[in-house]
């Protein structure tokens, strides 16, 4: 087995694990600099063994950031003012300010989301997904609660290619450059569609369901599944020493 693709040959229950360790950290963490270097460790896990995935984490890039410097935005410039000396202001021009306690808690907030989203993608770009509920129904998970995270799982990819398709006919209809107050009407008609195919996808999906009789209790075969490993159980004990031992150290 190639080094280079041992992330990809884990158990997909490890990495979920994984995923979800990862962001009760990051959620625990209360500094950005703890969660600066839990971003660090996430990142060199995936350039030392995630191999040719990294084509797949780029396609998430609109998610991996766009969220996180949207919140970090929110927060640094919207940060309730109040008085004491916590709190220190750094610049201010009509209702937009910048304090230092808004600094510090628009990072903090904002880097537990891009951890627990870096975590997410990463998962997403080297796990086959029809994996995830064959390994969630052999450990006696039952088949509904396993299908639902799958289908959450699965709809991320799915939304993102509809998220470049309504992107691409809104630039189609646009004529030159965008006008800066036309930017929060084109914004917002963006995040309407979107949300509407979300919901419309979601419709199909439990239609195809009830029609098939979805959750009926009968015995089953898989074609593949997967096995535990070594590097499975080394990476994922690996990852819960590091990721609390920044916080225990830190």
């Amino acid at each position: 087995m190639s080094v280079k693709r041992t992330l990809e040959t884990i158990h997909p229950l490890a990495k979920l694990a994984w995923v979800v360790n990862t962001s009760v950290v990051a959620g625990v963490m209360s500094t950005p600099r703890q969660l600066f270097w839990l971003a660090t460790t996430i990142a060199l896990a995936f350039a030392l063994f995630g191999g040719s995935s990294l084509r797949k984490v780029i396609k998430y890039w609109r998610i991996l950031l766009t969220i996180p410097v949207l919140l970090f935005a929110f927060h640094l410039f919207l940060y309730p003012l109040a008085g004491g000396q916590s709190q220190r202001l750094l610049f201010r021009w009509r209702f937009l300010h910048i304090t230092t306690a808004g600094l510090t808690d628009a990072a903090v907030y904002s880097l537990r989301l891009f951890c627990s989203v870096f975590a997410l993608v990463l998962f997403l770009a080297t796990t086959e997904i029809k994996a995830i509920i064959v390994s969630l129904i052999r450990v006696h998970v039952p088949v509904p609660f396993a299908y639902a995270i799958y289908l959450m799982l699965r709809s991320i990819p799915v939304m993102g290619t509809e998220a470049s398709a309504i992107a691409q006919a809104l630039k189609t209809r646009l004529s030159g450059r965008v006008p800066l107050a036309a930017v929060w009407l084109i914004w917002s008609r963006y995040v309407f569609a979107l949300v509407l195919i979300g919901v419309r996808r979601a419709e199909q999906t439990a239609l195809a369901m009830d029609a098939r009789g979805f959750a009926l209790r009968r015995r089953r075969t898989f074609l593949w599944e997967s096995r535990w490993s070594a590097a499975g159980m080394l990476f994922l004990v690996g990852n819960l020493l590091i990721s609390w031992g920044l916080i225990l150290h830190m």
